[in-house]
């Protein structure tokens, strides 16, 4: 028995020491390099990664938390220059202080390195216009007047930034001054950089539409989050169904070449959301719980119907098919008849305070919310407004009916009871179930609107 006790006790010392050894060499490994020579090797570490690929990242670059983000591209070379493009109206009040402010294309060459702070730093060691301007103290437009002394506080951005992780070829960064958290994605080194940046110059013009400026946040749980004023890259968000005033929240934004993001993450009723990449349907998708999508809503209410937000909508006059295409055809050849030479008809759906802007007047008729609009023009230079008050009523989410009543001026009815087949036509928009459908579920700015039983019989709004 004593022997057994003996063994066991030399094995638990031999494992005893074993375990010491491996801690050992971890101390060895870990402290046998002063602070200054891990430091080096960070450097070295972060250096070659920026290099490594191609040397071409995208940057989210905030310049702090009262603006939106601002797309650059970067190249890195190991002799220590950066190219730097990007697409945005500072850029052209670098060029030129008289710039009107729209995005414009800029890219130059200038110095860079991976230094060492309390930590690694990327700096961007030399002038760079296109980039530094926004660290530059002068008052760039639109944040100060214009005037002969433009020294001030400018932008205060960072040019310096805290390296602070690399995953999946993404850089996490941080500004040295601001502490804004940013990220730099790694971008196949092939890709032109005005091609690049002009897409994200496209998409940030058209991805939120200014004229459907609420878009809806769906969660998993089934609320909804509305988020207002996309377009601007400065949104505002509140749970739907709140008293937006009590629970409103502002967040900067930036859309990107991939999708759409915040500089900081949000808690959503429990979620948290920051980054959302576009969908083929026009749609987003959190990137975080792809379970968070964000689109304009059910059309008939956030489009055509929201009275907050009335638009213009045009007919596009090349787009009617079907049975909608025959009449219209007919219409059209029958307005042509005897002494009256047609030059074109216009069609409009709007509100009626968009109607009298659009006739340069006011009216006391009482349309409702919205009125169809037939204007006639001849080819003399006459012109007729057909004006008929619309009351829509929705059935199911993408569905509507248009009650339709009288032309409201003497001269729109008298060209209706002249016309048959422009009455017969405005019948049938009167007496059909209609159904809406857009390409862009996020920015549903063309419409596809068909009888609900015949796809086939359709007509496209374009808003105005």
């Amino acid at each position: 028995m004593k022997k057994f006790q003996v063994y066991g006790a030399l094995m638990l010392l031999g494992a005893s020491v074993m375990f010491t050894s491996c801690l050992k060499n971890e101390e060895d490994d870990i402290f046998d390099k002063s602070a200054s020579e891990r430091l080096e090797e960070a450097k070295a570490y972060y250096s070659d990664i920026l290099t490594d690929k191609g040397g071409k990242w995208q940057m989210e670059y905030y310049a702090n938390g009262d603006e939106h983000g601002y797309v650059y591209l970067m190249t890195f070379n190991k002799n220590g220059q950066v190219t730097i493009s990007g697409e945005n109206a500072y850029i052209g009040y670098a060029d030129s202080r008289t710039h009107n402010g729209d995005p414009k294309y800029g890219t130059a060459t200038s110095l860079w390195e991976v230094v060492t702070d309390n930590g690694p730093v990327l700096s961007f060691n030399s002038y760079n216009k296109y980039f530094h301007c926004f660290s530059s103290p002068y008052d760039i437009p639109p944040y100060g007047q214009n005037e002969t002394d433009e020294s001030g506080e400018g932008h205060m951005g960072d040019y310096e930034f805290d390296l602070m992780k690399y995953s999946n070829d993404t850089l996490y960064i941080e500004g040295k001054k601001r502490e804004i958290k940013m990220i730099m994605t790694r971008v196949d080194p092939n890709v032109d950089d005005k091609v690049y940046m002009d897409y994200v110059t496209a998409m940030a013009d058209s991805f939120f539409h200014p004229k459907v400026p609420r878009v809806f946040m769906n969660l998993p749980n089934g609320e909804k989050y509305v988020i207002e004023d996309g377009a601007s890259q400065m949104p505002s968000m509140w749970k739907f169904h709140t008293d937006s005033v009590v629970t409103i929240t502002y967040h900067n934004g930036i859309i990107n070449h991939d999708g759409f993001a915040l500089m900081d993450p949000f808690d959503a009723d429990g979620y948290t959301v920051q980054r959302f990449k576009l969908q083929g349907d026009g749609s987003l998708v959190c990137v975080e719980n792809p379970a968070i999508t964000v689109d304009a809503g059910p059309l008939n209410y956030a489009i055509l119907f929201d009275y907050e937000h009335i638009m213009q909508w045009n007919f596009n006059l090349n787009a009617f098919t079907g049975e909608l295409g025959t009449l219209y055809n007919t219409m059209k050849s029958e307005v042509n008849k005897g002494t009256r030479r047609l030059n074109t008809i216009n069609m409009y759906y709007a509100d009626k305070k968009t109607y009298n802007g659009l006739v340069g007047g006011s009216s006391n008729e009482d349309y409702s919310h919205y009125v169809l609009v037939f204007n006639v023009i001849m080819r003399q230079g006459a012109s007729i407004n057909v004006i008929l008050p619309v009351d829509p009523v929705l059935e199911g989410t993408n569905d509507f009916t248009m009650h339709i009543g009288e032309a409201k001026t003497t001269q729109g009815a008298n060209l209706v009871n002249t016309i048959p087949a422009l009455a017969q036509f405005i019948e049938a928009l009167g007496s059909h179930k209609f159904h809406i459908s857009a390409k862009n579920v996020l920015s549903p700015t063309v419409l596809n609107v068909a009888y609900a039983g015949d796809a086939d019989s359709s007509m496209e709004l374009v808003v105005k």
